[in-house]
């Protein structure tokens, strides 16, 4: 039965068409793929929270007049632009490169907030009369947390460990006296029996 799958597997791989498709008709024009990240892993309130977007030219001409616009993202009532700016553009993005552009916010309060996808418009090639509209990809629904639950849940605990150790001293002091008083008792009476 082996054989027989073996032989049936092989059968296949020789007479089948080549997977590779012929060359792929040229583009002939800019084409941008968008992606939004986040490289904090929490976002708390009063603390910077650090966002990357990456555009990727895959066309075969350049991109122009790229703009990016996040600012519907993170309005400003409820988050500051610690560093960078949620609306930037580019004047031309070569074909097969790529840019990246970083932005720093800290949000001002806590809770649920949604997070969207930015906006990306450009010019696919120098004859385009109509911007071409993109997005980025989007993480959708983010919560803020409070600093106080967010310190009390990740902060380091050296404090309660440092607390509970001064704690355990007294219980072991006591212990310690207990038994060095004990050991000089019958230290002292096995010496006066030695020497009568």
């Amino acid at each position: 039965m082996r054989l027989f799958v073996v032989l049936f597997a092989l059968a296949g791989i020789a007479f089948a068409e080549d997977a590779v498709p012929e060359a792929a008709a040229p583009l002939d024009s800019a084409h941008l793929l968008a992606s939004k990240s986040s490289l904090s892993q929490y976002a708390v309130e009063g603390m910077d929270f650090v966002l990357e977007y990456h555009l990727h030219n895959v066309g075969d001409r350049a991109a122009l007049r790229v703009t990016l616009d996040d600012r519907h993202s993170f309005p400003t009532q409820a988050f500051e632009i610690v560093k960078g700016t949620l609306q930037v553009r580019w004047e031309k993005i070569a074909p097969g490169s790529e840019v990246t552009h970083a932005v720093t916010v800290r949000p001002r309060t806590y809770g649920g907030y949604n997070n969207t996808a930015a906006v990306v418009t450009y010019y696919p090639s120098d004859e385009a009369k109509e911007v071409r509209v993109g997005y980025t990809s989007a993480s959708g629904e983010g919560y803020i947390f409070r600093l106080k639950d967010y310190e009390r849940r990740f902060s380091p605990k050296a404090y309660v460990w440092l607390i509970s150790a001064l704690m355990c001293l007294p219980p072991f002091a006591l212990i310690y006296y207990s038994w060095s008083s004990k050991a000089n008792l019958y230290k002292d009476s096995t010496i006066s029996k030695k020497s009568k």
